[in-house]
């Protein structure tokens, strides 16, 4: 016999009290990005901090609503894993927001939920589907300007997603390819420890925002142009260029007034943490012996490179007189490196990732992977599309790549003229540290320095979205991740409520 499910009760325990403070602060959270967005000339300096301040208590109170949950998880409520199934699409009929909820201890047994959007669309909870599925799908059907494809949610985690199936890779998803045989308290766990490392990524997000300095990385498919791009930024040829793959580790550029103004490079011995007034932490190598060191090590190692960069404050990005600037050239994503370009991404250290990518081949599948875990932490991210001059059909080839763009980082896509560049930055690699430049080829001088002002106004004036942005996302999807969570509880917490009611009664 199959079981009822009732609507919520008053007097019924309910979880979601946490849910209205989630929904604060991801409101706030936005609303304070915003605000730094909008401020001009000497008001943005004020309302970053204001902004800076305004995220970190975010953090802070995320902090205590998961802490809350872990508790609740221990102490009064063992937190069941909810797992959603989409209805069987129809012809004829407008996609439903009727899913079935069921629990990954309990596969087999389904309630009829909707899924639904908080207010101002930032967030998802799941109320009982009190509604026939017919009456719901007729009215929105008879509803001209509903849009329900449009309003239709992902019915996953964005962060607290656990992977509990069990065969090999590649096998089918049903509900018996869970693991329902684990108890209940087994896979509360098995959360109970995802909320650990949320609790750990939140704190370091606390003290990346804190943090004055900013770290880009910059990255790509194998010979895209990445270290001759760097060199271009930098004024001069320091890191190896070749029309082989070349460099083969994580090579982080700072300026060489962080190490006494002497240029050298400090290659990080394996296992230790850096640290430049600890020399048993890494190795001297002079600038001349440089090429070989990058050639031949292998991306698990780091190596810190300090330079002197003695152009004018106005056209240097690692000398600009305002922040700490490192730049990070990485290994490119098809030399078996993806694992670990994408792990380096995701740390919370990177503010910013810029994505150098051949005109020549668009966006690879590796590149394509990269890019939609990338946008996934950091919301918007800095494209530089290299060899441009090269193409003969430049508006198909630009349509092209924005077209692959809209799907893999919408907001990037949204803000194209600021953070899409289509450059040929070979012809700038000849630049010198006294500042003079090579001829740029057929691409007009502004095109390049276009992008550079660009790059340097994400990074140093924009940092609402190039810095604190990052943190912004992570809070909006762990929180959405808690009420979709709570919610799910929420209903069958209230179920066994009033079962216990009627069993007593």
């Amino acid at each position: 016999m199959s079981q009822k499910y009732y609507t919520p009760s008053a007097s019924a325990p309910s979880l979601s009290s946490q849910t209205g403070d989630a929904e604060v602060q991801k409101e706030t959270a936005f609303t304070a990005v915003e605000r730094v967005v909008a401020a001009k000339g000497s008001e943005t300096q004020t309302t970053y901090a204001e902004c800076r301040d305004r995220i970190a208590d975010g953090i802070d109170k995320t902090t205590s609503i998961i802490t809350e949950l872990k508790a609740a998880n221990k102490q009064t409520w063992v937190v069941r894993y909810p797992t959603f199934k989409a209805p069987e699409p129809s012809e004829g009929r407008r996609p439903s927001f009727r899913h079935s909820l069921s629990f990954a201890d309990d596969p087999t047994q389904e309630i009829p939920v909707n899924l639904n959007r908080g207010p101002g669309n930032m967030t998802r909870s799941v109320t009982l589907a009190t509604i026939p599925d017919e009456e719901q799908t007729s009215a929105t059907t008879d509803d001209p300007s509903s849009d329900t494809k449009d309003r239709l949610l992902p019915a996953d985690f964005n962060v607290l997603r656990l992977d509990l199936k069990l065969g090999p890779a590649g096998s089918p998803t049903t509900a018996a390819s869970l693991v329902s045989q684990l108890e209940k308290t087994s896979i509360a766990n098995l959360l109970d420890e995802r909320l650990d490392r949320a609790l750990e990524r939140l704190d370091k997000l606390r003290c990346r925002i804190q943090d004055t300095s900013s770290k880009v990385l910059v990255t790509g498919d194998l010979n895209a142009g990445k270290s001759t791009f760097v060199n271009a930024l930098l004024g001069r040829d320091v890191m190896p260029v070749d029309q082989q793959p070349c460099t083969t580790m994580f090579c982080e550029v700072h300026d060489a007034s962080e190490n006494d103004g002497v240029e050298e490079a400090h290659v990080v011995n394996e296992g230790a943490t850096y640290s430049r007034d600890d020399e048993s932490t890494f190795t001297r190598v002079s600038l001349s012996n440089l090429e070989g060191v990058v050639s031949e090590s292998d991306a698990e190692h780091v190596l810190k490179l300090y330079i002197k960069d003695t152009r004018n404050p106005s056209q240097s990005l690692l000398n600009n007189g305002v922040v700490d600037i490192s730049l990070i050239d990485a290994p490119g994503l098809n030399r078996d490196s993806l694992g670990t370009t994408q792990l380096f991404a995701r740390q919370e250290e990177i503010d910013v990732v810029v994505f150098v990518v051949s005109a020549e081949n668009h966006f690879t599948l590796s590149g394509k992977e990269f890019l939609f875990n990338a946008n996934n932490e950091k919301a918007y991210l800095f494209i530089v599309v290299n060899k441009f001059d090269h193409i003969r059909d430049k508006a198909k080839c630009k349509r092209l790549i924005l077209e692959q763009l809209k799907h893999l980082s919408p907001r990037t896509w949204k803000e194209a003229d600021d953070l899409v560049h289509f450059i040929d930055s070979n012809a700038t690699s000849s630049r010198t540290a006294s500042g003079s430049e090579a001829t740029k080829s057929s691409v007009p001088a502004e095109s390049w320095d276009t992008m550079e002002e660009s790059l340097r106004s994400f990074v140093l004036v924009k940092r609402a979205k190039s810095k604190l942005m990052p943190a912004t996302t992570y809070l909006v999807n762990i929180l959405d991740d808690v009420e979709l969570l709570v919610s799910a509880n929420d209903i069958v917490a209230q179920h066994e409520f009033k079962q216990a009611q009627d069993e007593l009664e």
